[in-house]
């Protein structure tokens, strides 16, 4: 039987696991990009702060010693913390037991989310590449956009991110 890992889409073979880790924190957009002074800068602030969270916790949790050169598969599950108007005196009230998933304008497009991900993972202008050499490597990815807490206070913002090579 070959060793599999848990992960919030299901199992992953070890054997083909490029990485897999949770970073904590807020999840930015990549979205528009802007001139300011001749350089070419990303719109959103928040964007910079969460590029080297991803890549920090990618660097320290990587299976393999040099990025990966072939094909892959990157599954994200991004989390977001509920508004407290969700909860009542009882814990969630009608509006947290009807918001299923976060899908305001405040959480972001999961496009966008996903393509901070995956520039982040990847080679940069800026910066060299740490699980895979080009994000055009990427042949299938799944994302998804989850609450982080049931109860007022729990759960943690950030992303739950796995690559694995096929």
């Amino acid at each position: 039987m070959k060793p599999v890992a848990q992960t919030s889409f299901g199992l992953v073979d070890v054997d083909r696991l490029v990485c897999m880790f949770f970073a904590p924190g807020t999840p930015a957009t990549k979205g528009s990009m802007k001139v300011i002074r001749g350089r070419l800068i990303d719109s959103n602030k928040k964007l910079d702060f969460w590029t080297r969270v991803v890549r920090g916790f990618a660097r320290g949790n990587m299976q393999r010693d040099k990025p990966e050169t072939g094909l892959v598969r990157v599954q994200i599950q991004f989390q977001f913390t509920r508004p407290k108007g969700h909860f009542g005196k009882r814990g969630l009230n009608s509006k947290g037991r009807s918001s299923r998933r976060p899908a305001s304008r405040r959480n972001g497009d999961i496009d966008k989310l996903s393509r901070a991900i995956l520039d982040a993972l990847s080679k940069t202008p800026n910066h060299p590449a740490i699980v895979f050499k080009d994000d055009s490597q990427v042949v299938e990815l799944r994302a998804s956009k989850e609450w982080a807490n049931d109860e007022p206070g729990g759960g943690t913002d950030g992303a739950f991110i796995t690559v694995e090579a096929i």
